[in-house]
């Protein structure tokens, strides 16, 4: 009788019967029932060999003794083990590494699960003791970051205590990143920029720079956290120091990120100062920036710190002139240059003004003779809230200089006339507008009149007697008219100032000045009276003595 260790029937299994002089007898198959006969024996000791086990079973082939006696039936009972098998799956990535933790189940053919199993910390799951049959096994739990493999693998158990051996290889999951460039507006592609490729530690993996439409592109990236780090910025651009940071989880996915510069941005402080005194700063005066294709940018004026600030210009080459000089100053005509070059750079100019300064000539002449230069003559010039400026007199050439006026308006006047002359009580104005100006004028002064002496009458000299006339006359007193002396008229004209040119200005006055009444007109009145009276007197006595 053939059954396994647990007792079951074992059909199909072959036994050898032998005599006890080792002779064999005949072979007997065991049926379905395990059973096998052989009848016939003579009375004796035989043994019983198997020679052919039951399918998926270890031969046994140790002969067993058995007995035949009269009125018998002689029973052996023959117990077979069934083949059991091993496999051992090692699992790997598809670069060969190690991977502990992924699950595998082995299934009968018709599905059915037999066993679970896990790999260890080499990457190795085995099973034991499969019995005799076929199977196959399949990755049922995977790695994070690796694609679960779906293969079936198919074994088959035939021999007893054999181990079969598998690598099961997993794929990464792998994924794609696009990173774009752009300005701060998102419209402008940036190429240049250099990136590197980093873990998520930090660790460098690859650098990359963005082509001409600012894209970064890199395949076949491995499951993992990820950062991008901004080695280079784009020309004129910040550098981005913060990392960008993407995940790989999904095979095939490309991740799309953005990456945005600003420009580099700095700003030009201009200080507007006196050229001779720096501590006086210069409010109003513009200035006007170009870019590099000499293309205005912006422009602005000094406030009353003499300060023109120009913030968040972008990077690049300017340069800047002063559009509009300060009041009274003279326009710089220099061209400055500058370049922003770091992103928060504050540059600072000082520009230098010289104050329009000009001056003024005036000449003093004799209102009578043109040529004749009065030396002497004292003018004093007023600013234009009436302050005193400044005083001088003419030289011997009758010329007053002054010189070095700042832009303004002016007065000025004689306050001391040349000896001999009358004062000349004009207010005269003039202003100074270009730097370099030269005013001219001419002022004329009239001379004082010197009354003439009084002429000295003669006493009378005796006359001889005349015959005296029959009829005596009387004498008449005959009276000259005295002629009123005419009143010298003030000619008072204004100075015509010539065309200002620029460094030399000349305006010239006309002669200025006239007859101011003559106080001793009275007294040669008087005089001729005096003397018209003596004449007639004189006259009337003469006749007298003629008629006597």
């Amino acid at each position: 009788m053939k059954v396994d260790e647990n007792q079951k029937p074992l059909p199909g299994a072959v036994f050898e019967i032998a005599n006890s002089n080792q002779q064999v007898m005949g072979t007997i198959t065991a049926d379905k029932n395990g059973i096998a006969e052989m009848g016939n024996l003579e009375l004796g000791t035989y043994t019983v060999k198997e020679v052919k086990a039951p399918v998926g079973y270890v031969l046994d082939a140790t002969p067993k003794p058995f007995e035949v006696k009269t009125g018998e039936v002689a029973v052996v009972e023959m117990k077979n083990v069934q083949i059991k098998g091993n496999i051992e799956i090692k699992k790997v990535s598809d670069t060969g590494k190690i991977l502990p933790g992924v699950e595998f189940t082995v299934f009968t053919p018709e599905g059915k699960a037999v066993t679970k199993v896990t790999t260890n910390q080499e990457g190795i799951a085995k099973v034991h003791s499969l019995p005799f049959g076929k199977y196959y096994f399949q990755e049922t739990k995977g790695l994070e970051g690796y694609l679960l493999n779906q293969t079936k693998y198919p074994f088959e158990v035939k021999e007893h205590n054999q181990t079969l051996t598998f690598e099961v290889k997993n794929d990464q999951v792998k994924g794609n990143v696009q990173l774009v460039k752009v300005d701060e507006d998102g419209k402008t592609k940036l190429e240049g920029a250099v990136f590197i490729l980093a873990d998520e530690k930090g660790k460098k993996i690859s650098e990359h720079k963005t082509d001409k439409n600012g894209l970064i592109k890199i395949d076949n990236i491995p499951f993992g956290k990820y950062q991008f780090i901004e080695k280079t910025s784009p020309a004129d651009y910040v550098l981005v120091k913060d990392p960008i940071p993407f995940s790989i989880t999904e095979n095939g996915k490309t991740i799309e990120l953005v990456a945005k510069n600003t420009k580099i941005k700095g700003s030009i402080e201009i200080t507007k100062v006196d050229v001779a005194d720096g501590n006086n700063k210069l409010p109003g005066a513009e200035f006007t920036i170009y870019n590099e294709q000499g293309q205005e940018v912006v422009k602005g004026k000094t406030n009353e710190q003499g300060i023109a600030k120009f913030d968040k210009l972008p990077a690049g080459k300017y340069t800047y002139k002063e559009t509009l000089a300060p009041q009274g100053y003279v326009s710089h005509e220099e061209t400055f240059s500058f370049e922003i070059k770091a992103d928060g750079e504050i540059i600072k100019h000082t520009v230098k003004n010289k104050k329009i300064e000009g001056s003024l000539e005036i000449t003093k002449v004799d209102v009578a003779d043109g040529n004749n230069k009065l030396p002497g003559a004292e003018f004093t010039i007023y600013n234009e809230q009436g302050q005193e400026v400044v005083k001088g007199k003419t030289n011997e050439q009758g010329i007053a200089k002054f010189e070095k006026l700042p832009a303004g308006k002016y007065t000025y006047k004689e306050t001391f006339a040349p000896e001999g002359y009358l004062i000349n009580e004009e207010t005269f104005s003039f202003e100074i507008k270009t730097d370099g100006a030269i005013i001219k004028h001419v002022v004329a002064d009239q001379k004082k009149e010197v009354p003439p002496t009084p002429e000295t009458p003669q006493p009378e000299q005796p006359q001889p007697e005349q015959p005296k006339p029959e009829k005596p006359q009387t004498p008449q007193v005959i009276e000259k008219p005295v002629p009123t002396p005419e009143k010298p008229q003030h000619i008072v004209k204004q100075p015509q100032p010539m065309k200002e040119q620029p460094k030399k200005v000349e305006s010239h006055l006309p002669t200025t000045g006239g007859k101011a009444e003559n106080p001793y007109w009275k007294w040669i009145g008087a005089t001729f009276v005096v003397l018209g009276s003596i004449l007639a007197v004189y006259a009337f006595r003469k006749r007298k003595n003629q008629e006597v």
